[in-house]
């Protein structure tokens, strides 16, 4: 016989220990890395969004900074010592490879990702338009973005050629 979609199921487990299963299919898998993104802070920790009813949990001691609700992170899928699957922000145990320039190209693509979202983010908040250019003071990118102005620039051009922005002649910066 042949397998439809319908007849798989993802299984985990909620809060209580309880299996919940479901078609959904998650944006990431045990041992697996993306960048997701973070739907509520709480005082166990981020809870990220990733495709599925219960959102995930991204404890405080598995984050590597400050996160800022809406935003995207790079983060890998473990599972924890209570046997339930948990978030982490040290990722680079869980990058496949053992050529270490490879690896660099793969963490670099992922934080790219997760760079790019969390400009568009903030420039649909800022209005959906930027008043400056990737050309601005580092100083003002870094403000408004927490970026390097190189990282603004490489998430600026990902978004560019995704056509989710325009550049316009003044070099103002404008969502589509």
């Amino acid at each position: 016989p042949t397998r439809r979609s319908s007849d798989l199921v993802f299984l985990y487990k909620d809060s209580s220990d309880r299996f919940i299963a479901t078609v959904h299919t998650p944006r990431i898998t045990a041992g697996e890395i993306a960048p997701l993104q973070v739907r509520q802070i709480t005082g166990i920790g981020a809870f990220l969004d990733w495709g599925l009813e219960k959102d995930l949990l991204l404890p405080f001691r598995q984050q590597t900074g400050k996160l800022e609700e809406g935003l995207y992170y790079p983060v890998a899928l473990y599972v924890d010592k209570s046997d339930r699957l948990a978030a982490t922000m040290w990722i680079d145990k869980y990058i496949k490879g053992t050529d270490p320039d490879e690896k660099r190209k793969q963490k670099s693509l992922i934080i790219l990702q997760a760079d790019a979202e969390n400009v568009y983010i903030r420039i649909q908040r800022m209005g959906g338009s930027l008043p400056y250019s990737d050309k601005a003071d580092p100083e003002i990118i870094q403000r408004d973005f927490g970026l390097s102005k190189n990282a603004f620039k490489r998430a600026v051009g990902v978004l560019y050629k995704a056509r989710r922005l325009i550049i316009h002649d003044d070099g103002t910066l404008e969502l589509l």
